[in-house]
C-alpha cells in the first residue's frame, strides 16, 4: 500500500496520444493523469517513440522530429518484426526531466511539464506491426526502474517489470463497429491482455466498466472508475474576452448553438445538420473539431443541405483548448448527439461555463448530465429538434439548466480524480 499520496514513486506513461497536436479525448486524460500524478508527489515520465542513436544528446534533439519523421526510419515490414527481438533486449534509453539548467529537455509544444523520458526506437509502430503479424503483444525494457507503466489506452505494449495499469475508455470498436474503423481483432487483443497483464484497471464512467464486466472476464474489484474533470475552471470569462472571441470567429453571442468534437459518424454530425436545418432558427450553427473518421461523408451533406436550405453552419476547425471558455459562454446552448461516448468531456465542460446542453440520452452521457441536460434520442432527428426547440425558446427552463449544470460538474472535481488515482495506484502496488 502507497497511504494517500505517490510520494516518490516513479511512474512510466505511454505518450501515444499526446503527441496529437489537435489532441484526443485520450489526450486530455493524459494530461489530466500527468498533473495529478506531479500534484501528488509521483514520478512520471513519458514513454517516447523516436529514432534513437548511440548518443544520448543526438537522441534528445530527435525528439522535436514529427512522428512522420520518426516513421521514415522504419522500411518494410521485415526491418518491423525484428524490432520484437529488440523489445525483449534493448532497454530504453533514458532523458531526465530539465534541472534548471536549460530548456525541458522534452519539448514543450509535444509534452507539458518538461517532463523526462524513456525513448525506444519508433515503439508504438513497431510493436503494433508485431501484434498484427505475429499475434503476440511484446515487451520492452527501460533502463530507469519504474514501478508502475501505466497505459493510458490498451496498448500493444507491456512492460517486463513494472506493475502494470491500463485505462480503458470505452468499447466501442466492438460494440458498435460501425462508428469507428479500429481493427476488432486487434483491439479485443489488446483489451483482453491489459486485462489479464495489469494489476488494477481504469475506466472513465460507469458505463465503460458495466461493458468491460459484461464482455469480458475480469475482477470488479481490479476496476476503478476515473472520471475526468473539466478543464475550465467555472470562473466567468472576462466579458471582453468573449467579445474578442465572437469578433474573431465573427459569430454573434448567445446566436448560435454549439458543437464540439471530432467531426465524425460517431459524433452524429450529420442527424445534428439536419435537425439544425429543421429548427428554422436564426441561430449559426457552430461546429468546433478536426475532421475524422468519414468526416467527407459527413461534411458532403452539410455543403448539400446547406447549399439547399442556406442556413448558417460554420466550421471552425480545431480551436485550442484556452479558447474554448469564450465559445462556451457565448453559446446559446451545446449540442451534443453523439452516438458512443466512453465519458463526453464536451458536456461537463458546457455547465461548467453555464451553457446548457442538448445531448444524446446513451451511453456515458446521462452519467455526466444526470438531471442538468436535455436529453434526445440521437437517432431520431426529430427528437434533436424538439430538444433544441425546447432550450432555445423557453427562457426559463434554459435558466433552471444552467444553474442545475453549474451544481452537477462540482461532482466531476480534480480532487474526486485525484482521490480515484490513489485508489488505482493502491490496487496495482498493494
Amino acid at each position: 500500500m502507497i497511504g494517500n499520496d505517490l510520494s516518490g514513486i516513479d511512474v512510466l506513461l505511454d505518450s501515444h496520444d499526446l503527441a496529437i497536436p489537435e489532441g484526443t479525448g485520450i489526450k486530455s486524460y493524459g494530461l489530466q493523469l500527468i498533473s495529478v500524478l506531479k500534484e501528488l508527489g509521483a514520478n512520471p515520465d513519458l514513454l517516447v517513440s523516436s529514432r534513437t542513436n548511440p548518443n544520448p544528446l543526438v537522441t534528445q534533439s530527435m525528439l522535436y522530429d514529427t512522428p512522420e519523421q520518426n516513421e521514415r526510419g522504419v522500411k518494410g515490414w521485415r526491418r518491423i518484426l525484428n524490432q520484437r527481438i529488440r523489445f525483449g533486449t534493448h532497454k530504453a534509453i533514458h532523458i531526465p526531466p530539465a534541472n534548471g539548467h536549460g530548456g525541458p529537455l522534452v519539448p514543450d509544444a509535444v509534452f507539458p511539464y518538461g517532463m523526462g523520458c524513456s525513448v525506444m526506437f519508433n515503439c508504438y509502430q513497431a510493436s503494433r506491426a508485431i501484434q498484427t503479424k505475429a499475434k503476440v503483444i511484446p515487451s520492452f525494457r527501460t533502463a530507469k526502474n519504474y514501478r508502475v507503466w501505466h497505459a493510458t489506452q490498451p496498448l500493444s505494449l507491456r512492460h517486463k517489470s513494472a506493475a502494470q495499469i491500463t485505462t480503458v475508455h470505452d468499447l466501442i470498436p466492438l460494440l458498435q463497429p460501425h462508428l469507428c474503423n479500429d481493427l476488432r481483432p486487434l483491439f479485443y487483443q489488446r483489451v483482453e491482455e491489459s486485462i489479464r497483464r495489469s494489476r488494477a484497471i481504469a475506466v472513465v464512467s460507469e458505463s465503460t466498466k458495466t461493458d468491460l464486466l459484461k464482455n469480458f472476464s475480469i475482477s470488479e474489484e481490479k476496476i476503478v472508475v476515473t472520471n475526468l474533470f473539466s478543464r475550465i475552471s467555472g470562473v466567468e470569462c472576462d466579458p471582453r474576452i468573449v467579445d474578442m472571441a465572437m469578433k474573431a470567429f465573427d459569430i454573434e453571442r448567445q446566436k448560435y448553438i454549439l458543437f464540439i468534437g471530432t467531426l465524425d459518424s460517431r459524433k452524429n454530425i450529420r442527424r445534428l445538420i439536419e435537425a439544425y436545418l429543421s429548427l428554422g432558427s436564426d441561430h449559426t450553427l457552430v461546429l468546433v473539431g478536426k475532421p475524422g473518421w468519414c468526416s467527407q461523408d459527413e461534411l458532403k451533406v452539410l455543403a448539400h443541405l446547406k447549399a439547399k436550405r442556406g442556413q448558417d453552419v460554420r466550421l471552425l476547425g480545431y480551436v485550442p483548448p484556452p479558447m474554448l471558455p469564450a465559445l462556451y459562454q457565448g453559446a446559446a446552448c451545446l449540442a451534443f448527439p453523439s452516438l458512443a461516448e466512453g465519458f463526453g468531456l464536451p458536456v461537463l465542460e458546457a455547465m461548467t461555463s453555464g451553457c446548457p446542453v442538448v445531448c444524446s440520452s446513451t451511453t456515458s452521457l446521462p452519467e455526466v448530465g444526470g438531471d442538468a441536460v436535455e436529453y434526445a434520442d440521437p437517432l431520431s432527428v426529430k427528437s434533436i429538434t424538439d430538444g433544441l426547440d425546447r432550450v432555445l425558446g423557453d427562457p426559463v427552463y434554459r435558466n433552471t439548466l444552467i444553474e442545475r449544470g453549474r451544481i452537477r460538474a462540482l461532482h466531476f472535481s480534480r480532487r474526486r480524480f485525484a482521490e480515484k488515482i490513489v485508489e488505482l495506484y493502491n490496487k496495482a502496488l498493494g
